[in-house]
């Protein structure tokens, strides 16, 4: 493995967030100085490729990185005020749908809507 994947897999590992590859290039940066972002989006697609990472897809947003595997998926909810990505476990999920489906289904990946608990406090304050 490269200096250059070594330092993003452990940035994207030891964040508690889901990050984009602009923030990942920024930590990242740090680091390594004369970083190119074009080496940080072939390095995650790389890492997405092999299952080493997961990319969350949200629409109108920038993907987003987690240090997930593949073998370890669960879903996202995302605020829509904020942006703010947290982790979803629904661990029956796909053997519910797969029991009530003709398909053979191979996986699932839901992102639930919502506003934070943040940002509704703040909505009710006046």
């Amino acid at each position: 493995m490269t200096k250059q994947r070594e330092v993003i897999l452990r940035i994207i590992q030891s964040s508690g967030q889901h990050l984009t590859a602009e923030q990942i290039f920024l930590a990242a940066k740090q680091e390594l100085p004369s970083l190119a972002i074009g080496t940080v989006y072939n390095n995650l697609n790389a890492l997405c490729a092999d299952g080493t990472i997961t990319r969350v897809q949200i629409s109108r947003q920038p993907d987003h990185f987690d240090r997930a595997p593949i073998e370890r998926l669960h879903h996202h909810m995302v605020c829509d005020r904020c942006g703010r990505i947290e982790d979803l476990k629904l661990d029956d999920l796909q053997s519910y749908l797969q029991k009530h489906c003709d398909a053979k289904i191979s996986s699932v990946e839901l992102t639930v809507h919502c506003t934070c608990d943040e940002c509704h406090r703040r909505q009710q304050t006046p």
